[in-house]
């Protein structure tokens, strides 16, 4: 069977529309692995500051916690306050502060800029958003 010559004109129009199709995947799917690599850069590098704000954090804790610790037993040790009752406050102070951090604290989406529980906020890159604009990413 002999092929027309309008159905070969065809033929090799077909081969260069798919050839065209392929070449316009692979740069979509090169272009998306772009993408994906710098978000994963600035995942990468958000993650190391926030490393290096909680190290900071844990040395600044263990200085307060010294100081409290020298300043309550100097305290004690020089009889200006009565030991016992020094601990007790103390516990009480420490307990209604943890009280304080269970109450609800309602913090503003950097998105869509609602007021939502803190407990259900994500810290991104680009700030602090609800998850409702978190998983409509």
């Amino acid at each position: 069977m002999s092929t027309s010559f309008f159905e070969q004109l065809m033929a090799e129009h077909a081969e260069w529309e798919e050839d065209r199709r392929i070449d316009a995947a692979r740069a979509r799917a090169d272009h998306a692995l772009a993408v994906a690599d710098a978000h994963a850069l600035d995942a990468t590098l958000a993650m190391q500051r926030l490393e290096q704000r909680l190290a900071a954090q844990a040395r600044q804790l263990k200085t307060l916690r010294a100081v409290i610790g020298v300043l309550t037993t100097m305290l004690k040790d020089s009889g200006a306050v009565d030991g016992d009752m020094l601990d007790i406050r103390l516990e009480a102070a420490i307990a209604n502060s943890e009280e304080e951090v269970e109450r609800v604290i309602t913090v503003a989406c950097q998105r869509c800029g609602a007021q939502v529980d803190r407990r259900r906020t994500v810290v991104t890159a680009s700030g602090t958003v609800c998850d409702r604009c978190d998983a409509g990413r």
